[in-house]
C-alpha cells in the first residue's frame, strides 16, 4: 500500500482561473524542489466544458531560459466539474520522476483539442507581491508561437501540490504466536 507525503505546493487563490482554451493552448506553473524526492503524484484545481473529452493532458519538464524544455514524466487528470467550480483533483505520474532540490521544473497543461472544449486551472493573481517566488505562471499562445504572462501587471501562479511515495511496512509478527506486534512508546517526566 502507497502512502503520499506533501512535498511542495502553492495554494493560494483568489477565485480566478487560468484558461485552456484552442487560442492559449498550453498554461505552465514553475516550482522549484524544495529537496530531492521522488514525485509520484500531483493535485490541480481543474475545471472544464465537457463536450467531447474530460481527459486533460500534462507533464512534468525541465525548465530552460524560463520556459519548459524537455518533458521529464507525463499524466492525464481527469477533469469531472463546470468551469465555474474547479475541484481539488489527483493525479499519478505515468512513471514517477526524481526531482533535484533547488532545481527549477514546469506543471504543463495541454488542450487536448477538442472542439468547443475549454478548461480552466485555479490560480491566484497578486498586485503587493509574489506570494509563490519560486515560480511562476505563463500561458502559452498559439497564434504569436510564445510563452507569455497571463497578465502584464501583478504576480499569477497556479494552485498545485506535489506528493512522493513510500511503501508502508507491516509491523512483524512474533515469531512464535504470529501476533501482531505493536510498538510502545515511554517516557520519563522529570
Amino acid at each position: 500500500m502507497a502512502t503520499y507525503i506533501l512535498k511542495d505546493s502553492f495554494t493560494e487563490a483568489d477565485g480566478t482561473f487560468s484558461h485552456i482554451s484552442s487560442f492559449y493552448t498550453k498554461i505552465m506553473q514553475s516550482f522549484t524542489a524544495s529537496s530531492d524526492y521522488l514525485l509520484a503524484r500531483l493535485a490541480l484545481w481543474v475545471g472544464g466544458t465537457i463536450h467531447l473529452s474530460d481527459q486533460l493532458p500534462g507533464g512534468i519538464y525541465s525548465m530552460s531560459g524560463g520556459i519548459p524544455d524537455e518533458e521529464l514524466a507525463t499524466f492525464t487528470i481527469t477533469v469531472t466539474t463546470v468551469l465555474t467550480n474547479p475541484t481539488k483533483t489527483y493525479v499519478n505520474l505515468d512513471t514517477p520522476l526524481l526531482l533535484e532540490s533547488g532545481t527549477q521544473y514546469a506543471i504543463v497543461l495541454f488542450h487536448p483539442n477538442v472542439l468547443f472544449s475549454t478548461f480552466v486551472v485555479t490560480r491566484g493573481r497578486f498586485f503587493d507581491e509574489d506570494h509563490y517566488p519560486e515560480g511562476e505562471a505563463l500561458r502559452y499562445d498559439e497564434g504569436a508561437g510564445i510563452w507569455e504572462p497571463q497578465f502584464e501587471t501583478g504576480y499569477v501562479d497556479i494552485g498545485f501540490e506535489l506528493y512522493s511515495e513510500y511503501a508502508l511496512t507491516p509491523t512483524p509478527a512474533h515469531e512464535i504466536t504470529g501476533i501482531v506486534l505493536y510498538p510502545t512508546l515511554s517516557w520519563t517526566v522529570d
